[in-house]
Order: C-alpha cells, then sequence, then structure tokens
C-alpha cells in the first residue's frame, strides 16, 4: 500500500484474508485464557481485532505495524476499507516505527467518525525498529582487522528481495551519487545483501532482474581497475561475512552468471563458487548471530493455526 498504484482488488483474495483472519480469531478465542494480552503484527491480521471484540471482549489486544501505513487518502481507495477500519478500531495499542506512519493510522480512523476523539481511539506509540547495537559490536571486536586502504569504505545494506524494500532504487542512488561527487569513484563499496524469497514464491521475479540489470549497468558505467561501486550478494549471509571489512567479497563485472561457448553454438553456465557454511578453519567456530531481545509478549505466525500447537497465555507488554 506504499505503492498505490500496484494496488489490485481480487475478490478471491479478500475472500482467503477474511477466511484465514477468522481461523486465527477463532483459535485465539479458544486458547486465550480470561483477560490475556493478544499482540498481532501487520497488516495480515486486520480483521482479528474486530471478531476478538465479539467473541472475546475480555482480552486486550494489540497490532504492531511493520510495513508503511498509508495515508487516509490512500486507506479510503480500499473497497474494504470500511471493514477494514471497523476493525482496527477494535485494538487497544497499535505501534509503528515513524510518526509519519501513525499520524495517518490516526488520521485513518478518525475520518470516519468525525466525532472521534482520542479517548475513543486505540493508543498510538512510535518504536522505531533498531539492531541489536551491543551484539554487533562484540561481533565486530572479535574479527581479526584486515588491512585496507584508508579510503576505502563499505555501505552495508542487509535486506529479503522485496520491491518495498527498494533496492533498485537504491542502486539507482548510487549511480546519482557518483554522478554528482566523480571524486567518490574507488572509494567505496555498496554492498547489497539481497537474500532471495522462499522457494516457490515468484512473485518477486520481476524486481530481481529489474535489480541485477541496473547493478550491471551502474558497475559497468562507474568501473575502475579492480573496483566496481556495488557488492551484489543475492544469498544469505552470517552476521560475520556481512560485516566483513574487505572492500569486496567477491569479484566480477555482473551479477548475472557466466557463459562460456560451447561447439555448435551451444552455451554452458559455469557454476559460481559456493559460500563456504564456516568461514574459519576447525579452530575458528563460526560466530553466532545477534540474537534479538526476548520479547514479553506471545508472537502468533501463520504456522501457528490449529494444530501447531499455539497456546495463549495471560502476559504483560506493552499493550
Amino acid at each position: 500500500m506504499s505503492e498505490p498504484d500496484r494496488s489490485v482488488f481480487d475478490e478471491h483474495a479478500w475472500h482467503a484474508f477474511r477466511t484465514v483472519n477468522a481461523r486465527f480469531a477463532d483459535h485465539i478465542s479458544a486458547e486465550a485464557a480470561p483477560g490475556a494480552t493478544v499482540w498481532l503484527h501487520d497488516y495480515n491480521l486486520w480483521l482479528v481485532p474486530g471478531l476478538l471484540r465479539t467473541t472475546r471482549p475480555d482480552l486486550r489486544t494489540g497490532l504492531f505495524h511493520h510495513t508503511p501505513f498509508p495515508s487516509p487518502e490512500v486507506f479510503a481507495t480500499l473497497p474494504v476499507a470500511a471493514e477494514l477500519r471497523a476493525s482496527l478500531a477494535c485494538l487497544d495499542w497499535a505501534g509503528f516505527h515513524t510518526k509519519v506512519f501513525a499520524d495517518h493510522f490516526r488520521r485513518a480512523l478518525a475520518d470516519a467518525d468525525d466525532t472521534a476523539d482520542a479517548a475513543n481511539l486505540p493508543d498510538i506509540e512510535v518504536h522505531p525498529l533498531g539492531i541489536d547495537r551491543p551484539a554487533i559490536e562484540r561481533l565486530a571486536a572479535r574479527r581479526t582487522p584486515q588491512p585496507r586502504p584508508a579510503t576505502a569504505r563499505v555501505v552495508l545494506s542487509v535486506e529479503r528481495l522485496d520491491y518495498a524494500k527498494a533496492p533498485v532504487q537504491k542502486v539507482d542512488a548510487i549511480d546519482l551519487l557518483l554522478t554528482h561527487r566523480p571524486d567518490l569513484r574507488g572509494r567505496f563499496t555498496f554492498r547489497l545483501v539481497c537474500p532471495p524469497p522462499e522457494p516457490g514464491i515468484t512473485a518477486y521475479d520481476t524486481t530481481r532482474r529489474h535489480l541485477e540489470q541496473r547493478i550491471g549497468q551502474v558497475n559497468a558505467d562507474w568501473r575502475q581497475a579492480s573496483w566496481q561501486p556495488i557488492d551484489y550478494l543475492p544469498r544469505s549471509l552470517s552476521g560475520t561475512r556481512a560485516l566483513s571489512r574487505g572492500p569486496q567479497l567477491r569479484p566480477g563485472p555482473s551479477p548475472h552468471p557466466r557463459r562460456t561457448p560451447r561447439p555448435h553454438g551451444r552455451t554452458r553456465r559455469t557454476p559460481r563458487p559456493r559460500t563456504p557454511r564456516r568461514l574459519g578453519g576447525p579452530d575458528r567456530p563460526r560466530d553466532p548471530a545477534p540474537r534479538s531481545p526476548t520479547r514479553p509478549v506471545r508472537e502468533v505466525s501463520a504456522r501457528e493455526l490449529p494444530g501447531h500447537g499455539l497456546r495463549a497465555e495471560p502476559t504483560t507488554g506493552a499493550c
């Protein structure tokens, strides 16, 4: 919904959305202890608060929104906006990464009722997402510094392949930066660690093709000697590997697989070297990935539908 031009309403998809939300609500209603706190995540479960208000009014329900919340004008274009708005108004608490998204949410609910005031709205708070900085610092401190030019800097971006993460726009930004500041050529590397989606998900194939095309173009335009501005790694990496201080983790002019000629005009795909699962030898164990702090409330995932052992219990949390 952060790109309204991509919005397409599908009756079949909406029916599936309502069905999934109803299953979550039914299971939570059956399992939650009296007065329990239910913590939901993101737009996938927007209808659950309204359903729980009907079946279990004793529950306190909170939702943290991990993605941008649309402006009221964009939200109102949804054919089902009224149903979604009525459910979201049943929340006790709502959290967002930025004040802008929180304001969008507040206005989207208030615009439906001119008489609405703060007392009738959920408690709304802003909690920007960050990293576990102490864990990252400890991880970096354990590494042996590698020799590198004083001017070599790495700009690191780690995210899954998703157009909503704007990977293509980030590559465009590097191109624009070098256009305005050609003196930075050879002085930094933009390392884009972009793991592919789960197997079987093809919705992001267009984004991947566009991204790799732009990386090839920008690297070809600005490459000099052994340097190229973008170091693209379309795979998952350990925290240690992602934080490697070398200017580039692998050489190569293009992210596309290389081809070598074969007789009769056929081609043979040259495989890429495999990334070792462990960076060190037997005497150097792999550094553990940083862990997020333990959350005080129960998270509900799609795998925890009926038959998967979800148990809701009374908790204390932001809600």
